[in-house]
């Protein structure tokens, strides 16, 4: 599996252990996240009753995931949103994706420099389109970033990360359906085999097949995600 470091330089520093505040009861409440990039498509999946949290569509290029506590997440998804907000109204469009990556590089550097300052988070997943095509950041609370093809957060992640691992050449290649299918089948390794399409949520950016040119990102749930295919042109 091919990546990349994101970032514009390595972090100079590490997270102290009184920085860290993730505690077992964090843990249990923190379902995983998945995140894929097909050919033209990249998709973000989690459980359905943590949509609203964990699902955060900061613009019509960019959908964010965040593994932490529940109010670290709250926090970061409201600066994502902001900074994408103001991005826009500077730039006319879309704040590139570069300078949002650069923007949680900084921000995940200053805090850990800072002993007084609290380090917010476990991690996030960064799913963005711009004229390259889709794009996967894993972000970590240190600032260091990382365009992959396929990467799961949260502490239960990991039979999801064999999973991807083992298909990532098939991912690589994937339309938004294949995408859900394999997403969808990693969950399920860290959930367990009563996992159904009813009870995850999706967060999907891609080409815009009527269009030929624009991009979008939507959240569908549950029985949305059944109309993938013909409800929605990606």
């Amino acid at each position: 599996m091919s990546f990349r470091s994101a970032s514009n330089q390595p972090p100079q520093a590490t997270l102290s252990y009184e920085q860290g505040t993730y505690t077992d009861e964090d843990a249990a409440n923190d379902p995983p996240v998945v995140g894929l990039v097909g050919e033209v498509h990249a998709v973000l999946m989690t459980i359905k009753s943590a949509a609203d949290l964990k699902l955060v569509r900061g613009d019509s290029h960019l959908i964010a995931a965040v593994s932490g506590p529940g109010m670290d997440i709250i926090h970061l998804s409201r600066e994502i949103k902001e900074y994408c907000f103001s991005g826009r109204h500077l730039r006319s469009g879309p704040a590139p994706l570069e300078s949002v990556i650069a923007r949680l590089h900084w921000r995940g550097q200053r805090y850990i420099y800072q002993p007084h300052l609290r380090v917010y988070a476990e991690g996030m997943l960064i799913a963005g389109y711009d004229h390259t095509g889709p794009h996967l950041y894993h972000v970590e609370s240190s600032g260091t970033s990382w365009d992959l093809p396929v990467a799961a957060i949260g502490p239960s992640a990991r039979p999801a990360w064999r999973y991807l691992g083992a298909h990532v050449a098939d991912i690589s290649t994937s339309s938004a359906t294949e995408l859900v299918e394999h997403g969808f089948l990693a969950l399920r390794e860290c959930l367990g085999p009563r996992l159904t399409l009813n009870d995850v949520a999706i967060g999907i950016l891609g080409y815009n097949l009527e269009t030929k040119t624009d991009y979008g990102a939507v959240v569908l749930k549950g029985d949305q995600i059944h109309g993938l295919g013909t409800s929605h042109s990606f």
